[in-house]
């Protein structure tokens, strides 16, 4: 299961626009759906997922690139509240076929962004890190995950990662604590 954004732009312009269609004129092909709904932090939100196979997709660009490639996918996700409601589309192609195994992979794709890349965006400030040259952005990557890690294996007080990390910026036995990984 892989996300699709701009950085793939004709795979992901044919897909979004094939489901756009699909979506507000009806399909004209086979297709799968499964719906789920969630309650939470003042929301309701419903997802409908929706899956194509590729079989027979001629007009799908690029496809042939993606080895073992079986159908494209979009998640709707509707998010209401008391004063709001949101429509959000998202798109995918898959090696799975099972609608039921597509929704589980991309629901658990979100639990990923959410517990990991959240943190990394907003304990370590990921996203504002501007370093661009040579095999730099995978070095500092790697170095956060590392200190992620540690920071999360260090226990002596139930307190969060930015907390953490402000204590080991001003407490040098705290910090060597963390480095030994005691």
């Amino acid at each position: 299961m892989l996300a699709l954004k701009g950085n793939h732009q004709d795979l992901f312009a044919d897909v979004k626009l094939f489901f756009q269609e699909a979506l507000s004129d009806g399909f004209d092909t086979r297709y799968s759906t499964v719906e789920h709904n969630d309650c939470g932090h003042g929301r309701i939100e419903t997802r409908r997922y929706y899956s194509v196979s590729v079989e027979g997709l001629d007009w799908l660009r690029r496809k042939d690139e993606w080895k073992g490639l079986k159908s494209i996918a979009c998640v709707e996700s509707t998010r209401r509240t008391k004063d709001s409601e949101t429509v959000e589309c998202r798109y995918f192609i898959s090696s799975l076929e099972s609608i039921t195994r597509i929704a589980r992979s991309i629901r658990c794709h979100w639990k990923v962004e959410n517990k990991l890349h959240w943190v990394m965006d907003m304990d370590f400030d990921e996203d504002a890190c501007r370093v661009r040259k040579d095999h730099a952005p995978e070095n500092f990557a790697t170095l956060r995950q590392i200190a992620y890690n540690l920071l999360k294996r260090e226990s002596s007080k139930k307190v969060s990662i930015r907390r953490k990390i402000n204590k080991a910026g001003w407490n040098n036995d705290f910090l060597a604590r963390v480095v030994a990984g005691l």
